[in-house]
This record gives structure tokens, sequence and C-alpha cells, in this order.
């Protein structure tokens, strides 16, 4: 199915550490609309009432990014076999960047995000999410959307 580009596998972030890393890959399907029309949600109520809302929305925003961004970036996910989760890792070159998924205008990150933010130990951590405007959170950890996500790694790419 992934050669239809239907699909898409997000292979788990690895590195020597002493912890259980989740080893299968995420599964995506690249068209959030597809999967809409599939159950029948034809409005925006109907997909916020809906429980795929959040998966949906995490699909989306990693499918965005990651079509606009240059082939140069490797990326990958992180799940510890105790939860710790980030949902995007990107690295070009020396660069490191961890990205989480909020489907909320008042995003909050868990005990978990932040322990799988020290693990990962990123340059920087984004919060990708519905906020009108970024703001920081101090200690390298940005509140963004992805119109501003991605102009920021663009810049990246040009470093």
């Amino acid at each position: 199915m992934e050669d239809t580009f239907m699909l898409r596998f997000l292979e788990p972030w690895h590195a020597n550490l002493k912890k259980r890393l989740v080893k299968s890959p995420k599964v995506y399907i690249r068209y959030s609309g597809l999967v809409h029309c599939m159950l029948g949600i034809e409005t925006f109520d109907q997909l916020q009432g809906n429980p795929i809302y959040v998966a949906s929305f995490e699909g989306f925003a990693i499918e965005h990014v990651l079509n606009n961004i240059s082939s140069k970036w490797n990326f990958s996910y992180y799940r510890s076999a105790k939860g710790e989760e980030l949902d995007l890792i990107l690295q070009l070159r020396d660069i490191t960047i961890a990205i989480e998924v909020k489907c909320s205008k008042a995003p909050q990150l868990t005990k978990n995000n932040f322990s799988a933010i020290d693990t990962v130990k990123p340059n920087h951590c984004y919060v990708l999410s519905l906020v009108a405007e970024p703001y920081d959170l101090g200690k390298k950890l940005t509140i963004t959307n992805i119109y501003c996500l991605l102009k920021e790694l663009k810049t990246l790419e040009k470093i």
C-alpha cells in the first residue's frame, strides 16, 4: 500500500540508549480527506465530534510538514515502551528538531512528552497546534502552527 502513496510509514527514531524503544513503524493515511469520506464525515462539526479527529489532525500535520520540507531531512518518530513519545523527529546535519502535534488552541505537554524531549535532546522542540501566533515557553520549546513551523524549518535548511 505504501507504493500507492496512500500510506506513510514513519520509522522509529533510534540511538544507543538504555531504554526499550518501540521499533514498529507508525502508519498514517496520507490523505485525511479520504478517511473522512470513508467514515461519512462531511462537515467540520462532524469531524470534531468523531473519535478520529485527533489522529486525523496528527496525520494531516505530519504529512503537511513532510511534503513541504527538503528531502535532505531525515524523519522518524520517538516512542519508548513506557509511553514517552514525540510525533516527529527531523534531523538535518547536526540539527535535531522534535515536533509534538496537539489538536488544541491551548496545547499541554505531558510528563511523557517532557521525558521524551530529555531523551532525544533536540536542538529545539515545537508543539504544532491550532494557535494563531507562535509563542516561546523557554528551554528551546515553542508552541506554533503549521505555517510558522514550515517557515522556521526552511530557514534551518539554509544554515
